[in-house]
């Protein structure tokens, strides 16, 4: 299980990457993960989390009037077929794809950052309550305590009241004990 933490960790904390680190380079360690890790909360954390950075990456590109990005994850071939579509032909399943969109428009790059990390929180939010007890609901705690500690590095005191929001959100009427 620490081995699952910790490969999953080097996916999610992006200050353990390597600013140079090659698209190819993060292709061969998705394939790795995904043949070596066969917890299936893990594998769908991962592909969740690579997905949207598929989505970004694919926006920012088309606005630069370049190609479609390598990507990973299971909409890569989805991506690259409806790379000029406004929603990359996803805005059914994902109607946030096209804020997005005008959030990488703008100049407020936090913003974007903010509605990230907000979209990942729900998803996680909504797996955890499929568990209540074992490893799953020990990696989606985890995984949520990363989204808390990025949106608290940002602006202290505004972090604390997000951070606040999201225990309260998470832990209902025992978040009092964590205060």
């Amino acid at each position: 299980d620490a081995v699952v933490v910790d490969r999953v960790a080097d996916f999610f904390v992006w200050d353990r990457q390597q600013l140079d680190t090659a698209d190819e380079d993060v292709v061969a360690a998705y394939d790795r993960f995904m043949e070596t890790i066969p917890n299936r909360t893990a594998r769908e954390l991962l592909v969740f989390r690579l997905d949207l950075r598929t989505f970004v990456a694919a926006l920012r590109l088309r606005r630069l009037g370049e190609e479609p990005p390598v990507g990973v994850g299971d909409w890569v071939d989805h991506v690259r077929r409806h790379f000029r579509r406004p929603d990359l032909g996803l805005g059914g399943r994902y109607p946030w794809i096209v804020e997005l969109d005008e959030l990488l428009g703008g100049e407020d790059a936090l913003a974007l950052e903010r509605r990230l990390l907000e979209i990942t929180w729900h998803r996680w939010s909504r797996l955890a309550e499929r568990f209540t007890f074992g490893f799953e609901a020990v990696l989606l705690y985890l995984a949520r305590w990363e989204i808390l500690y990025r949106w608290t590095r940002h602006d202290p005191v505004a972090g604390r009241a997000r951070f606040d929001e999201l225990l309260t959100e998470t832990l209902g009427e025992h978040a009092h004990l964590f205060a």
